[in-house]
């Protein structure tokens, strides 16, 4: 008894080392870090985490001021289907996980019976009861059902991370596919304003073409100019109709359910973010977390196909009674009992145990790549997100100074074609640069606020190991 319960207290798995990972000293975008002193109006600014803080809100996108995308993203984390299945593989695998725990104890099943016999030669009848009571139990000798099980705790651990993961995942895409929605709807509206502009300037053509001022050629030129006008407003309708269509499906909702309020990038506040340390990230993403616990599983995985290499000790005891007469069931001559021992040693299984183990280590060594591409992944992220932050920033301020000088332009040679100091190929080439300008203005604006959102993503999104996801 003595050996067995030193045996075990023995563990075949290997001491776990999560693999090393060289972080940064700090992120080559850092000074990309948006903060309100670097937007253009204290107006348009919130602040999501301070600047030198390492801590990000775990309700990030309330920084956008926005209270029906607060609303959309809640809904999405109580409704989407994807985040609802990857919280019912959590229960699965806390479920498996209580199984693996399970051969840890002793099995105790109980049976009771009676069986009556005779021939029909006689009229001798016999009878006969029985009740009994059966304990079986492995001893762990090589720790390999704690092995499992810890496998199987690392396996729970794994969907808790994974649903954290989805959960985060979706925060973004709803706060991304909103935004283009409302880019979508201003760009509409200046697509449908130039569109009123350049038939305005159309019917002053036709009038001085029946006034003899404008020839048949600048008729067909501004004729032109409204009809591919036009033709741009289809093409933004249809890509509003599937972006509201995909907000719709990750909302929980079948398209024709969705309304929205006639909003514009506007009325969404330029958020501030500060990246915090390279150091924390690989504890700050829950796919990060998911993908050391995969490995920890798999760790534990070597330690149960090692211990197959071992014999295995069960012990069974079985206790009873037995009478031909039901009367006499409970006396003390009806008692019977049984106890054995039997050990089973491994002889010869045609490589079985090796190619297992094998599998067992390369699966381990796959895991262990997988962490270090997840992680050198994440730090990728970080840098992209500054870098779009810092370019997209940039490139709505030229942006800015091109659609007021593009709309400026347009305004004077509208009045000097009005006048006759002008001619109508100024006033159209003016008409499509304030077009291009605009739209290209409301798209800029929508990457610098998406920028926003994928910085929030690539830090974790606030998540912390501690927090439970959302329905846990």
């Amino acid at each position: 008894m003595a050996l067995t319960l030193a045996l075990g207290a023995c563990s075949l798995v290997p001491d776990y080392s999560q693999p090393t990972v060289a972080a940064p000293a700090d992120w080559r975008n850092q000074s990309a870090s948006v903060t309100p002193a670097a937007v253009g109006s204290d107006e348009a600014a919130s602040v999501m985490a301070q600047a030198g803080s390492d801590k990000l809100s775990d309700h990030w996108w309330t920084a956008y001021g926005n209270d029906e995308l607060d609303r959309m993203v809640e809904t999405a984390r109580n409704d989407n289907h994807d985040l609802l299945a990857a919280m019912r593989r959590i229960d699965q695998a806390r479920a498996q996980s209580h199984a693996a725990a399970a051969p840890l104890f002793p099995t105790v099943e109980a049976d009771a019976g009676s069986s009556r016999s005779g021939n029909g030669r006689t009229s001798d009848v016999s009878v006969s009861y029985n009740a009994g009571l059966s304990v079986g139990y492995e001893l762990d000798l090589w720790g390999k059902n704690r092995a499992a099980l810890e496998g199987a705790d690392a396996s729970f651990q794994s969907s808790v991370y994974d649903a954290a993961a989805t959960d985060l995942v979706l925060q973004d895409d709803v706060v991304t596919t909103y935004l283009t929605l409302l880019s979508l709807g201003d760009r509409l509206k200046v697509a449908q304003a130039n569109l009123k502009d350049s038939e305005d300037t159309l019917n002053l053509v036709e009038i001085r073409y029946k006034e003899g001022a404008a020839s048949a050629l600048d008729v067909a030129q501004q004729r032109q100019q409204v009809a591919s006008t036009r033709a741009t407003i289809p093409s933004l309708q249809n890509q509003y109709d599937q972006n509201q269509a995909a907000l719709a499906l990750l909302l929980g909702l079948p398209p024709a359910s969705l309304e929205l309020e006639q909003a514009s990038l506007d009325s969404v506040k330029l958020p501030g973010i500060a990246a915090g340390l390279p150091s924390t990230l690989l504890e700050r993403r829950p796919d990060l977390r998911k993908a050391d616990a995969d490995l920890r599983a798999a760790n534990a995985q070597i330690g149960v196909t090692r211990a197959d290499f071992l014999p295995t000790i069960q012990l069974t005891g079985s206790g009873g009674l037995a009478s031909d007469a039901l009367t006499a069931l409970f006396q003390p001559e009806s008692a019977l009992y049984n106890l054995a021992a039997s050990l089973v040693a491994p002889l010869f299984d045609g490589g079985l145990r090796e190619a297992n183990y094998d599998q067992s280590v390369a699966r381990f060594k796959e895991l262990a790549e997988t962490y270090q591409q997840t992680a050198l992944t994440a730090f990728r992220d970080v840098e992209v997100a500054l870098a779009a932050q810092r370019s997209s920033a940039d490139q709505e301020a030229a942006l800015q100074e091109s659609a007021d000088q593009a709309q400026a332009a347009l305004t004077l040679a509208n009045l000097l074609y009005r006048e006759g100091a002008a001619d109508l190929l100024t006033v159209l080439d003016a008409q499509r640069a304030q077009l291009q300008a605009q739209d290209s203005l409301v798209q800029a604006r929508l990457a610098r606020l998406q920028a926003v959102a994928d910085l929030a993503k690539a830090m974790g999104g606030g998540w912390q190991d501690t927090q439970m996801v959302a329905g846990l």
